[in-house]
C-alpha cells in the first residue's frame, strides 16, 4: 500500500492531496485521483471539476502530440516508398 493510500484509509485526505499535488511527473492518472478524492471524500465538486478538467487537458495535449508524429512518421515512410520504387 503506498503511503497516499494509507493515508486515504486513515481518512487523512487533506494529507494524501498534498502529496499527490507533489508527485512528479504530473499525470492525468495523478489529476484524476486528486479530483476523484475532492468529488467522492471531501464533497468539493468545484475544485474535482478542476482537477478532472487538468487531466483532460494534459490527455489532450498528449494526443494532439502523439497525432502530429504519427503524421510526420507516415510521411517519412511514404517519402521512403517513393524513394525505393524510384530507384
Amino acid at each position: 500500500m503506498s503511503d497516499c493510500e494509507e493515508l486515504i484509509a486513515n481518512g487523512q485526505i487533506d494529507e494524501a492531496i498534498e502529496i499527490y499535488k507533489t508527485q512528479q511527473p504530473c499525470t492525468s492518472l495523478i489529476l484524476k485521483t486528486i479530483g476523484k478524492l475532492y468529488s467522492d471524500e471531501k464533497a468539493d465538486y468545484h475544485l474535482a471539476v478542476y482537477y478532472f478538467q487538468q487531466a483532460f487537458d494534459l490527455e489532450e495535449k498528449v494526443l494532439r502530440r502523439y497525432t502530429n508524429m504519427f503524421f510526420d512518421l507516415s510521411f517519412f515512410f511514404n517519402r521512403i516508398m517513393k524513394i525505393r520504387v524510384i530507384h
